[in-house]
């Protein structure tokens, strides 16, 4: 299952700041919450807005 994660979150040359500052978000979400489904949610919503800038550009 790791190995599919790391398949579709590749990181490529520099520092890996967007899986950083992504990972933490997660983390904060999940400690506040207590809960997989909020950093789950919020993955989503961002996935959704790339996705949907990448099809308007």
């Amino acid at each position: 299952m790791d190995s599919i994660f790391v398949l579709a979150h590749p990181i490529f040359l520099g520092i890996p700041l967007a899986q950083v500052v992504g990972g933490i978000v997660f983390a904060v979400a999940y400690e506040m919450e207590g809960s997989l489904m909020v950093p789950i949610t919020i993955h989503v919503l961002g996935n959704l807005a790339i996705f949907t800038l990448f099809l308007i550009f």
